[in-house]
């Protein structure tokens, strides 16, 4: 499969979309039907990372890691579960909006698919910034994305709805 022409300088903040399909994807294990959810600028680059990672046993996630080497790639299927058209849903906004967009989808199907606590989500990346424990500049930006999320009536995901409730007034 081709890249298609996606990259992101996380430097400046800047990144270009010529082709790509950004929004949230999963990985599922076909033999035991656990899910990986993940989200992406660029779904198919991000797989062909995903995969390149894992050929060579190097994969971030080790129990996603372990199966591949028993199951084989042929045991795992790729699918995009919602594709988001950020340059018209962010449309002039900075790099960081359209990222906690992703990150609250992402959310979203980790919950619908229990994939944090019964699949290969090895943690929510919504959580880990709100907490603080991962890139903190995305943590004024996510909370402001997620109470323009909550004011027009979508859904927010479980995880962040517990978030909400304990922290805020």
């Amino acid at each position: 499969m081709p890249l298609l022409g996606k990259t992101m300088n996380k430097n400046t903040k800047k990144y270009k979309n010529k082709d790509g399909i950004s929004g949230v994807y999963s990985i599922t294990n076909m033999k035991s039907d656990i899910v990986y959810v993940g989200e992406s600028f660029n779904i198919e680059e991000r797989w062909m990372s995903h995969i390149d990672e894992l050929k060579k046993g190097k994969h971030h996630n080790k129990r996603l890691q372990t199966d591949w080497n028993i199951y084989g790639k042929e045991n795992f299927k790729f699918e995009i579960l919602e594709k988001l058209e950020l340059e018209f849903i962010c449309d002039g906004l900075p790099y960081e909006y359209k990222k906690c967009v992703l990150l609250i989808k992402e959310a979203e199907y980790i919950d619908k698919y229990d994939s944090y606590n019964n699949g290969y989500n090895a943690e929510y990346t919504v959580d880990e910034i709100l907490v603080g424990n991962k890139d903190k500049e995305l943590l004024n930006c996510l909370v402001n994305c997620i109470h323009i999320y909550k004011n027009n009536d979508n859904r927010i995901p479980d995880s962040i709805c517990a978030y909400l409730q304990n922290n805020t007034d």
